[in-house]
């Protein structure tokens, strides 16, 4: 069937290079991915009484309280341990909203994708690039860190 037909279904074993066809796809898409991005953050900081300065508070108060805890009370003496925490707690803190927003955009648009032709890595790949974009936030206490 062609993609002019309304019966239109998407068939992954009709293309050899599956991953290359799904990039080209999501590439064509490129304008909705930076909207759904640009959507996000924008939701994300506009509701928030602190905004920006959420993303680096949160993960730099965690690491307070981990380097805290590990270094007084079970007296673990490594030079640079609050630099460890905070790096490890910023690469899960966005491995872990990636894949959750992913996870909730992926069903959330289920009837979507129905509905009309939106490559499903579209959604993916804004949450992905959303969670960059809180990344490169939290990277600033790193910095100083």
């Amino acid at each position: 069937m062609s993609k002019n037909n309304p019966n239109y279904d998407y068939d992954s074993s009709a293309h050899r290079w599956t991953a290359l066809y799904e990039f080209t796809q999501a590439w064509k898409y490129r304008d909705l991915i930076l909207h759904l991005i640009r959507r996000d953050v924008t939701a994300r900081y506009k509701r928030s009484v602190l905004g920006i300065a959420w993303t680096m508070l949160n993960p730099l108060f965690m690491m307070i309280v981990l380097t805290i805890v590990f270094s007084q009370v079970w007296r673990i003496d490594i030079p640079g341990y609050s630099a460890y925490v905070l790096s490890g707690l910023i690469a899960w803190q966005f491995f872990s909203m990636a894949s959750s927003s992913a996870i909730y955009t992926l069903v959330w648009g289920g009837e979507l994708f129905q509905r009309i032709y939106i490559p499903q890595g579209a959604f993916a790949i804004s949450a992905v690039g959303t969670g960059l974009v809180n990344l490169t936030l939290s990277l600033v206490p790193l910095v100083g860190v």
